[in-house]
């Protein structure tokens, strides 16, 4: 909760660098060690502290012949911020290798009612598997829809061409990966449903700045992101360049 009372990419800077370490390995993801000292004091009481077990200790200990401690593959990380002036906004870094999703919908009528404080349902054991058992790089996703992925992405670069916003490959990694997850978790989901979600999360997200570093940008943006194909993005990125022309500056997060 409240991940960003102080800059995420400092005091997580550990984990953001080992996921990227991520491997597939005898069918099992691997990473490499979460913490780097290994046989010392300090490793061994960390050790010590997280397992109850000797049989447990000794296998985290490598002086025991035991593997390093990694990040297991059904570990996820889920937190909240608030973006306002008494926090820390995301650096490039982060949003990287994160999926930001904003959560600021008022529905009075559902709260009244008590509809708001419903349960969300329990995962099955299909969307457990889906989670856990998942591919690392995009290209080897079942239905990726590459080639839709690649055009998108490529008519994006183009229009955000020369500036810090551009996409690289670790977008069209996670493009991919979200398009192919989409399908298995929804097998009526689109294509163009997906990116536009993508698009929310990954693209816009990364646009930050004043009227001179940005220009028209957003409005040459609107003609990749139309309307007809990306409704939630376009309306999205409609108010940021409203935001823009008016106050002379724009984030996603305002």
């Amino acid at each position: 909760d409240e991940m960003n009372l102080a800059p995420v990419e400092q005091y997580f800077a550990e984990y953001l660098s080992v996921i990227e370490s991520r491997k597939l390995q005898d069918r099992h993801i691997e990473t490499d060690p979460i913490v780097p000292f290994e046989n010392t004091e300090a490793y061994g009481s960390l050790i010590d502290q997280l397992f109850d077990s000797d049989e447990e200790r000794k296998a985290y200990k490598r002086e025991d012949g035991g593997k390093r401690l990694t990040i297991p593959e059904n570990l996820f990380v889920v937190g909240t911020v608030n973006m306002d002036e008494t926090t820390f906004s995301f650096s490039r870094k982060v949003l990287d290798r994160a999926m930001s999703i904003v959560m600021n919908k008022v529905e009075y009528d559902k709260f009244f009612t008590g509809e708001t404080e419903n349960d969300m349902a329990e995962f099955d054991e299909n969307i457990k598997n889906l989670l856990i058992d998942r591919p690392i790089r995009g290209l080897d996703a079942e239905e990726n829809e590459a080639d839709k992925v690649e055009e998108y992405l490529t008519a994006v670069n183009n229009v955000l061409d020369d500036t810090p916003f551009k996409l690289g490959y670790r977008a069209a990694n996670e493009a991919l990966l979200y398009v192919s997850a989409a399908h298995q978790f929804d097998s009526d989901a689109t294509v163009e449903a997906a990116l536009d979600e993508f698009t929310l999360m990954k693209i816009l997200s990364r646009i930050e700045g004043d009227k001179r570093s940005i220009g028209t940008k957003l409005d040459e943006l609107q003609e990749v992101i139309n309307e007809s194909t990306y409704p939630k993005s376009n309306k999205k990125l409609q108010q940021m360049a409203d935001t823009l022309r008016n106050k002379q500056f724009v984030s996603y997060w305002t």
